[in-house]
């Protein structure tokens, strides 16, 4: 196997675990507002999103780079207190996914 091709291999891995985490990202938005544990599903949703940000930038993806990187500000926000989770809130993270 060349350069080009292991690295095609590899841009592969992640676009396949971006798919899990959009996954992850879906299933807990979708239940964050009912959940009594806001806090650990805003933690895993970052987390997902984190990930996606650094795949991302190792292939060059600034736009989506810049995407995650609003959306982890945003979080930042939820985790610190300073943004209630409201529907309008889970509606624009799905409609940014």
């Amino acid at each position: 196997m060349n350069d080009q091709e292991g690295l095609e291999e590899i841009r592969q891995v992640f676009f396949q675990e971006c798919e899990e985490h959009l996954s992850v990202l879906e299933d807990e938005l979708g239940s964050i507002r009912t959940s009594p544990d806001k806090l650990s599903k805003i933690n895993t949703i970052f987390r997902s999103v984190h990930s996606i940000k650094g795949g991302a930038a190792a292939f060059g993806m600034e736009n989506l780079v810049r995407l995650a990187h609003l959306f982890e500000e945003v979080l930042e926000k939820f985790r610190s207190g300073l943004l209630d989770i409201d529907q309008s809130s889970v509606e624009i993270f799905f409609k940014s996914d």
